[in-house]
């Protein structure tokens, strides 16, 4: 179990170091993200059955590997269109490297009780088995409340321009958190307990169809974490993209819900 805090530095030892820049996050329009530079991200996919692509697979969504068994995503990538989700790779930044990445079967998928109309947009996909850590596989922190930043980075292999192709390889994008004035005039049923609102520094640089599920991220400052991220969001929504604000789901707030579903017999040893 990794939760991002202070009060118990040893609970979680990282034996890695991650491919992370030290001089320069900020990012426009998005740019290739390094190997193992984020090693908790998953690509998530369906069995292809459109014969106009040549594979088995159909990578439609992204997720964040939370345990050694465990992916936090988006609730409505589980109603894709494409079929229900089935396959996710771990451990490559291009996601038609299967051979060179971990594939693993999805067994169960436990959207959140109260989602309906992309409101209360997450969900957490258990693999088969359990996935073995390694320089390129390993989970990320949980908040265990709300970012003090408001500068974040987001990575996925979507979509690179509005209507545009996805990407075959994981992106990154550097977007900063805004008041939520301009998600609330989205609609969505605006809730600034339970979402975060953000943009791209410049204008084209944002999360795009595709990205859905992956995360909203900051880096770590606890010395045994340097190289652990921390989820402070989930891909959600949002209109055009690059043309505007986006909506992502705030993780923090559904921490309990995540703990009791992900190690519910630590919340059984402590009561």
């Amino acid at each position: 179990m990794c939760i991002s805090t202070d009060s118990d530095p040893e609970q979680y030892e990282r034996v890695d170091t991650c491919n992370i820049p030290t001089d320069e996050f900020r990012i426009t329009n998005g740019m290739k993200a390094m190997d193992n530079e984020f090693p908790h991200m998953a690509v998530i996919g369906v069995h292809n059955r459109n014969p106009a692509f040549d594979a088995d697979i159909l990578w439609i969504g992204g997720g964040s590997l939370i345990s050694d068994q465990f992916i936090l995503t988006a609730a409505h990538v589980l109603g894709a269109q494409h079929g229900v989700v089935k396959y996710a790779l771990l451990g490559v930044t291009n996601k038609t490297d299967v051979l060179n990445g971990y594939l693993a079967n999805i067994v169960k998928i436990y959207p959140h009780d109260l989602y309906y109309e992309l409101n209360y947009d997450i969900a957490l996909l258990k693999l088969d088995r359990k996935v073995p850590f390694s320089e390129f596989i390993r989970p990320a922190c949980l908040p265990l409340e709300a970012a003090g930043d408001t500068e974040y980075i987001a990575a996925g292999w979507g979509l690179t321009a509005d209507l545009g192709n996805s990407s075959q390889f994981l992106m990154k994008v550097h977007l900063k958190e805004e008041n939520g004035s301009e998600c609330e005039k989205m609609g969505f049923n605006w809730d600034p307990k339970r979402m975060i609102c953000a943009r791209g520094f410049e204008i084209g640089s944002d999360t795009c169809q595709g990205d859905s599920g992956g995360p909203l991220m900051t880096v770590s400052e606890g010395a045994d974490l340097y190289c652990n991220y921390v989820i402070n969001g989930v891909v959600s929504r949002g209109k055009k993209c690059g043309a505007g604000v986006a909506i992502y789901t705030k993780v923090d707030f559904f921490i309990e819900w995540i703990v009791h579903t992900v190690w519910p017999e630590q919340l059984s040893e402590s009561t």
